[in-house]
């Protein structure tokens, strides 16, 4: 199984023939292909990719408010800016100073999935999909929470996740 584009591309060319197109063309066209994607799970829809690989898609998760998650970004701002003011942070020894960990506080969170239930490829557990990373500020990750700050009602696009167990959220 090919692991990186070097390797794609070799693979591509034993089953095509040598010269069908270049290198660079090859991953020109790759990155258009992966980015078409993005935009098409970004706008809600979901993406199948046949083969029995089963869908990709961004789902709506529910916070669960006993077990909240640190915003590291927000945290990391207002820890700099206290000890920019000269202020004591929060000591969990002594109970004294500043609190200065955010965490998020909406009811739902979205995430990028793929459904491996469906999938038919065998030993799928040791498999993850991971929204590459990207070009600074053009990362899928990137783009879906700046999606969700332009707008506090855009999680309504995204369909819920489903528990497999009894159907609800």
């Amino acid at each position: 199984m090919p692991r990186g584009r070097k390797e794609m591309y070799q693979l591509f060319c034993k089953e095509n023939g040598e010269h069908v197109i270049t290198y660079n063309v090859f991953v020109e066209l790759i990155c258009k292909f992966n980015k078409n994607v993005t935009q098409l799970l970004l706008e809600g829809k979901v993406f199948n990719m046949k083969h029995n690989m089963s869908t990709l898609s961004v789902v709506r998760n529910k916070r669960d408010p006993a077990n909240l998650k640190v915003n590291w970004k927000t945290t990391l701002e207002l820890k700099a800016e206290l000890l920019a003011e000269g202020k004591k942070l929060y000591d969990h020894e002594t109970g004294e100073g500043h609190k200065y960990f955010v965490y998020y506080t909406s009811e739902y969170y979205l995430r990028f999935r793929w459904v491996k239930e469906q999938c038919k490829v065998s030993n799928k557990f040791v498999y993850r999909f991971d929204a590459a990373r990207g070009a600074k500020g053009n990362s899928p990750v990137e783009r879906l929470t700046a999606i969700i700050n332009k707008d506090d009602l855009a999680y309504l696009d995204y369909k819920p996740l489903m528990s497999s167990k009894n159907g609800n959220l």
